[in-house]
């Protein structure tokens, strides 16, 4: 699949993968920061954003979309960063591809399965995909109306400025959502849990970033990550949750550049 990608900047390639419901415009003010030592290159991944939409979903599709896109944009060797189910991709592309990818960071996910009895976020999840499906914006006039209506879902919380910007006007003038809710829906177990990518295969150094007050990743994974990557830093971004990038993009971006830069 040919994805949707905005690209900023001159320099050595950083490619930045978002996580769900996210795109590569919630990225834009870590990538101008970047940008002043680097090519940016973010891409939309399958089902967001502005790339297209298809019903096989899953982290396996997603790192060969991503493995089409070094190709096409004839990349080499990148950095690689990935949030939450972008983080997913990247460990699995570099697992495969280890010698394209320079070092790798990865903000706010743990390279295993989330299991749903276990894990409230995977319950948290599909009450937020229920409550959107339910929501026809080709029944609002405006913006400004959707927008109220989708705040209830989280009212005070970073995740409602993410969903916000998932609306847009269609060529009839109608308002739709640009992430696909259905393949959303339909495969979120499937990324929740369908993780199997072999750590060790993984050849560059690697900087896992937690968020203080996310559960998605623990101390116990820090352990395991240990165990299975030789060459891996760990970093905690204080009075985070898991939406960092946009709660803390100063203190992202400096721990992203003390890990990459000579």
């Amino acid at each position: 699949m040919q994805l949707f990608y905005r690209e900023i900047g001159n320099g050595k390639n950083i490619v930045i993968l978002h996580g769900l419901y996210g795109s590569s415009d919630n990225w834009w003010t870590i990538a101008r920061n970047l940008s002043e030592e680097f090519k940016v290159i973010l891409p939309d991944l399958r089902n967001h954003g502005s790339s297209p939409h298809s019903e096989v979903f899953n982290i396996q599709a997603m790192t060969q979309d991503l493995k089409e896109l070094f190709d096409y944009l004839k990349i080499k060797k990148s950095f690689l960063i990935g949030h939450s189910l972008g983080g997913k991709t990247a460990l699995e592309f570099a697992s495969l591809y280890p010698e394209m990818v320079t070092k790798l960071v990865i903000i706010d996910i743990a390279p295993k399965n989330y299991d749903k009895k276990d894990f409230e976020e995977h319950n948290n999840h599909q009450k937020i995909i229920n409550y959107l499906s339910k929501i026809d914006l080709s029944c609002y006039s405006n913006r400004t109306d959707a927008i109220n209506d989708l705040q209830k879902i989280d009212p005070t919380g970073s995740l409602f400025f993410f969903m916000a910007k998932n609306i847009k006007r269609n060529p009839d003038g109608k308002l739709e959502w640009k992430i696909n809710l259905k393949a959303i829906a339909d495969n979120l177990s499937c990324l929740m849990n369908d993780f199997s990518a072999d750590l060790t295969k993984i050849a560059c150094p690697v900087l896992f970033i937690k968020a203080e007050n996310s559960n998605y990743l623990t101390n116990e994974d820090f352990e395991f990550i240990k165990d299975k990557i030789k060459n891996v830093e760990f970093k905690i971004i204080p009075n985070a949750s898991h939406w960092v990038h946009s709660e803390k993009p100063l203190e992202l971006v400096d721990s992203i550049k003390t890990f990459i830069l000579p």
